[in-house]
């Protein structure tokens, strides 16, 4: 209908509006009016490329016309044969050709076609438009496209536009092995509210929409495609683009077998130009039954900037794999609110897979599944990031499931990345139960060169090994790049390993670098499982720089009842540090088994280190210790130790200590602690609460001890207080004001140079005279210091003697600025003048 009010259409057309044609009642060697119609296109088609006319209405019929070549106007069907009234589905105008190549071909410079049907035969290569010029190509109704041959339903060449809406393909069929397009261009295309099916029995490759050119746009808008069952294992593209794209409201649907890809962007010859948009897409594949295809929703490569959002995928399963996202080689990315979903895989895939983006990598609003993996050597990986600039991920979920074998995965990998911020990121990366050997889990695999900032979100590799033989899982492991090394941030998060040999919480590699910033680990919830082996709750290990660990929560999540022996486990494990505060953790270790060491806190190389307000619990093992500290100068104040729970197997020999300090080049000072423990099964053990080898130099500063209870659990064993290990003289130590209580009465403190000191006066005087302690010590007691409930609860009742009882409290040592040593483990205010003995200020 003409719209000459401009409402959309509303007038039917009169004679001096254009060509009539009517294959049913009209003639050529009519004028082509209304009543008097020409009876062939081409007829009217030669009169409008003459100029004598700018349009073509044609009546309702069939014509088997073929090779049109229009250059101008516009050309509209579904008249009744009086040209009464129109209506595209009651009365078609079709177009029934029988040759082998375009209905319409070399269309020219512009022409318009609209309310027409196609029936495209079988054989030969078939189109419905070919054209060099622009078209604008509507409401088109093509019921069926013959069942042989290959099909390119709009071919446009280099030069041309092609213009689709409202248009509706509703069988495409092939048996012979041919390529169906349901566009092939080289030009510019646009799309608007079109679907093309392509039904059941497909053998070829198939590509919904397909773009050659590099320098050409490609516009959609409203495309659905459906891809029916397949007999063979070929390609289908639901769009497949050389050049610049902008997607939007795209769907594709694929039933059953075959390689599937959504939409396939890849720039060849002018790589970075071509700019890639999608935005409300969905893909939707069958389960195909082909052994090594891949599913892939996006795919693009050496592109410009890409931007996706508003995306679900849904790979279903079988025996392929799912690559939900691929991105390579392009200027910047921007992901989000993208929800993808795979079942299990045949291989190991990277589900959302981003490499070489220097512009910059924004992920928001991304949640990736990934089911478990069938093959015995493949990794599965939700989000796998190579060598990128400025990766932010926020409000994001990937999970990645592995299949008992012998390699692993990770829910996020990023590797060679600069300048990473995390917010709100989930990731899981599982395996059900292990059996295989060298199987490695991450939660997150992280390898900076740049800052990183983390806050929030989890990082989850939870699993359940079944053998003995490295199957090591992370929660979060970031390892330094070979280079420079930025800051590190990493805060709010919950971060968890599961049962498996070298089960690991937080692992954090510096890889000896010496240019990192400062760091701060502050207010994670870190988690590891039982091990055969090796335990970690937070690993830190060859880290330069300033560390701040502060406000964590490091605890095991399950109980070892059974296993290897003579393995170590630990809440945190420093190796090779250089200046570190810890202030304000619970540190919680293993649960070992009856032959297992455990360490709370293991400090065991030289470095700089301040260990303020922390709670610290050795564990439960052969052998236990709350806190295990070589240094090169400490100051441990505040923290209330518990040495753990040794010798848990009666007929095996265990101990327990709540401090040892075996390092006899650490200074260290210990103020305000409360140590108590540890409980000890093995009877005939020899524990300490504190086992420390003080540091002396001639004329230099003696090692602090001051205003601790220090608290042995009597066991039946040798049960003690606190051992010098060394035999200085001179003053190495300044004990002031310690509580002593439990344990052997005999060992209250003694030293390797025979001296022991057992009553209150030893402490104070004989200490003094024997030269291993200096002159300011004094005011110790041997007391019980009526603790609430030890060792869950180490608070000071309400009339406990430890009240006001401590020396006055300098807030550095040793040149040492010590955090929050103004506030008690609690954070209550601390009276640093007369304050109370040990780590709780009542």
């Amino acid at each position: 209908l003409l719209d000459n009010d401009c409402s959309g259409g509303d007038t039917l057309p009169g004679d001096s509006d254009g060509i009539f044609v009517s294959t049913s009642n009209g003639n050529n060697s009519n004028p082509g009016t209304i009543t008097q119609p020409l009876q062939t296109i081409q007829a009217a088609i030669n009169l409008v490329n003459n100029g004598q006319a700018d349009r073509i209405y044609v009546a309702t019929g069939i014509y088997t016309e073929s090779q049109l070549q229009p250059q101008r106007g516009a050309l509209y069907g579904g008249f009744t044969t009086d040209f009464s009234s129109q209506d595209t589905m009651a009365t078609p105008t079709t177009f029934d050709s029988t040759s082998n190549d375009a209905i319409f071909v070399n269309v020219g410079a512009s022409f318009e076609i609209g309310g027409v049907w196609v029936d495209v035969p079988d054989g030969g290569t078939r189109r419905i438009i070919q054209t060099w010029g622009n078209v604008n190509a509507h409401h088109l109704f093509v019921p069926g496209v013959g069942a042989c041959g290959n099909k390119q339903l709009f071919h446009v060449e280099r030069t041309g536009v092609l213009r689709l809406s409202n248009v509706t393909v509703t069988e495409v069929t092939d048996t012979c092995g041919s390529t169906l397009y349901g566009v092939y261009s080289s030009g510019r295309v646009v799309i608007r509210n079109t679907q093309i099916n392509f039904s059941d029995g497909a053998f070829g490759n198939v590509f919904g929409i397909a773009q050659f050119d590099s320098r050409e746009l490609l516009d959609l808008d409203g495309l659905t495609v459906r891809v029916g069952t397949r007999t063979a294992d070929h390609a289908t593209y639901g769009v497949y683009a050389e050049g610049p794209a902008v997607i939007r409201n795209f769907v594709l649907t694929t039933v059953s077998r075959g390689e599937h890809n959504g939409i396939y962007h890849h720039i060849d010859s002018v790589p970075g130009f071509g700019d890639l948009t999608v935005e409300n897409a969905t893909f939707t594949f069958g389960a195909p039954a082909c052994s090594g295809c891949t599913h892939t929703g996006i795919y693009a490569q050496n592109g410009g900037a890409i931007s996706v959002r508003g995306v679900d995928i849904d790979s279903g399963g079988g025996n392929v794999s799912h690559r939900f996202i691929y991105i390579n080689n392009v200027d910047q990315v921007d992901l989000s609110d993208v929800d993808a979903t795979g079942g299990d895989n045949r291989y190991g895939i990277r589900a959302v897979e981003i490499l070489s983006v220097m512009g910059g990598v924004a992920v928001d609003g991304v949640r990736v599944t990934q089911g478990a993996t069938l093959n015995d050597n493949s990794n599965n990986y939700g989000l796998y990031i190579f060598s990128a600039e400025n990766v932010s991920i926020r409000d994001s979920f990937f999970y990645a499931e592995k299949s008992p074998n012998r390699v692993g995965g990770a829910g996020l990998y990023l590797a060679d990345v600069n300048d990473v911020n995390l917010a709100n990121v989930h990731v899981t990366a599982t395996v059900p139960t292990i059996s295989g050997w060298q199987t490695q889990i991450y939660g997150a695999y992280i390898r900076p060169y740049g800052n990183l900032s983390i806050d929030g979100g989890s990082f989850v590799a939870p699993g359940e090994s079944a053998v003995n033989f490295y199957p090591r899982m992370y929660g979060l492991y970031v390892q330094s790049y070979n280079g420079d090394v930025g800051g590190l941030s990493v805060n709010n998060a919950v971060i968890r390993a599961g049962n498996g040999l070298n089960s690991t919480g937080f692992y954090l590699d510096w890889n000896n670098n010496t240019s990192l910033a400062d760091g701060v680990i502050r207010n994670n919830t870190i988690e590891q499982g039982a091990a055969y082996y090796y335990m970690y709750g937070l690993r830190l290990q060859n880290h330069a720089g300033y560390l701040l660990i502060a406000d964590n929560t490091i605890r095991p999540t399950a109980s070892k009842t059974s296993g290897a022996c003579g393995y170590s486990h630990y809440g945190i494990r420093d190796d090779n540090a250089r200046e570190v505060d810890f202030v304000g953790n619970t540190i919680r270790a293993p649960f070992g088994y009856y032959c297992d060491n455990t360490y709370g806190l293991y400090m065991p190389t030289s470095g700089t280190f301040s260990i303020v307000n922390n709670q610290i619990h050795g564990g439960h093992g052969r052998y236990t210790r709350g806190l295990y500290l070589d240094c090169d100068s400490a100051v441990v104040a505040g923290n209330t130790i518990f040495g753990g729970y040794a010798g848990v197997h009666s007929s095996y020999y265990g101990y327990g200590r709540g401090v040892e300090e075996r390092d006899s080049t650490c200074y260290a000072d210990y103020i305000n602690n409360t140590v108590y423990g540890p409980t000890v099964t093995y009877a005939n053990s020899t524990n300490y609460a504190m086992y420390v080898r003080p540091r002396f130099v001639s004329g230099g500063v003696p090692n602090h001890i001051v205003n601790n209870i220090i608290y042995p659990v009597t066991t039946g064993g040798s049960d003690r207080g606190l051992y010098l290990s060394g035999c200085y003289g001179n003053g190495a130590v300044s004990l002031q004001h310690n509580i002593f209580y439990g344990g052997d009465s005999s060992y209250r403190m003694y030293d390797s140079c025979g001296g022991y000191y057992d009553t209150e006066a030893e402490l104070n005087e004989t200490c003094k005279a024997s030269g291993s302690c200096d002159a300011a010590s004094g005011g110790n007691q041997i007391i019980d210091p009526e603790l609430v409930d030890p060792p869950d609860d180490l608070h000071l009742d309400s009339d406990s003697p430890a009240i006001g009882a401590g020396a006055s409290i300098l807030t550095t040592y040793r040149g040492i600025d010590i955090p929050d040593i103004t506030e008690d483990i609690d954070g209550d205010a601390r009276n640093l003048s007369t304050p109370d003995v040990g780590a709780d200020e009542r």
